[in-house]
């Protein structure tokens, strides 16, 4: 007697033709896990790209900093001499030593009598700077502002003094500082000057909002950069003195 019984794989055929909402959802679900494998490969080759470019950036970073630390600085003078330059008088005033040199009060009273100075032999060759007191004034905040700042005759550098406001002091004037790029604004600047030179007097500059300082007294700071007499390098070192302004009308 023949065997009646159904075939099983004929009966999960028909089966499996007898119910298309299950064989869509199982199409669903295979399309499903193939889009996941390909946002799952998507996210790795971001996540591999990211890195090589990080690598990168570090790479060339480092290098620039290696060139700018290694290779020796091409002379560019960053200004012409300063024509009110005026050779050191002779008078017989002695520079004191950095040991006995005062420094400014944080209050910016005046030293007059008593020059500021810093020497430097450890840095790129040797220079001394020096102030005859820590006031300048002007009679009014577009003018010039007067001043005693010497480059003495046994330095080898040539120096640029330039002056800065603090960006605090221009908030209690009403200026908007929201625009610098430092928490401070360069006031006045001189040229370069060469040892055994002095200036008297920097130009003041306009304030950020083309305005000029009233009258007043502020807390300034004085910066030095040195440029090497013969080559006309940049030091790596600077120097910053306390000093303070009188604006007279």
């Amino acid at each position: 007697m023949a065997d009646e019984r159904p075939d099983i794989k004929d009966t999960a055929e028909q089966a499996e033709f007898s119910d298309p909402a299950r064989n869509e959802l199982k199409e669903k679900a295979k399309s499903m896990l193939a889009e996941l494998k390909k946002q799952k490969r998507r996210l790795l080759t971001k996540r591999i790209i990211s890195a090589v470019m990080i690598a990168a950036c570090a790479v060339i970073a480092t290098f620039g900093q290696y060139r700018r630390y290694s290779e020796v600085k091409v002379y560019e003078k960053p200004q012409q001499i300063d024509e009110g330059q005026q050779t050191i008088p002779n008078d017989g005033e002695k520079i004191p030593d950095e040991s006995t040199a005062s420094a400014p009060s944080e209050g910016g009273d005046s030293t007059a009598d008593t020059p500021e100075s810093k020497t430097d032999d450890s840095f790129d060759g040797h220079f001394t700077i020096y102030s005859v007191g820590d006031v300048l004034t002007a009679e009014n905040g577009s003018g010039t502002a007067s001043c005693d700042i010497r480059n003495t005759a046994d330095s080898d550098h040539d120096i640029v003094a330039s002056f800065y406001i603090d960006s605090e002091v221009l908030k209690d004037l009403g200026i908007d500082t929201s625009s610098l790029e430092e928490d401070k604004w360069l006031i006045g600047q001189s040229g370069l000057f060469e040892p055994g030179f002095r200036i008297t007097s920097v130009q003041l500059k306009e304030l950020p909002d083309g305005s000029y300082l009233p009258a007043g007294t502020y807390n300034i700071s004085m910066i030095e950069r040195f440029y090497d007499h013969e080559t006309g390098a940049l030091s790596s070192y600077e120097t910053g003195i306390p000093m303070t302004l009188e604006v007279q009308s």
